[in-house]
């Protein structure tokens, strides 16, 4: 993609005639355009997998949290109060 860019840029400052320039202008903007979706898909394909991450480990910290309480509770023993009741 690089060569592409650096090949329109040529054409353009090559070009002699006023309709030289603008089908190079025009093919040096559309590449630009192709590149400037591409990095926006990227970059929320970034931001998806982000989320899936920060979901998974949320899960996982709940499953953790929930295990320790349950590990706690059985741990638990009542104790008797100054009255004698539990």
């Amino acid at each position: 993609m690089r060569a592409d860019l650096g090949d329109q840029a040529e054409q353009l400052l090559a070009a002699s005639s006023t309709p030289e320039m603008m089908k190079a202008a025009t093919s040096l903007r559309e590449t630009a355009l192709s590149i400037r979706r591409l990095l926006t898909r990227r970059q929320l394909d970034a931001r998806g997998t982000a989320v899936r991450l920060g979901m998974r480990l949320l899960s996982q910290l709940n499953s953790d949290v929930a295990r320790a309480d349950n590990g706690l509770s059985s741990d638990v023993r009542p104790q008797a109060s100054e009255h004698g009741r539990v």
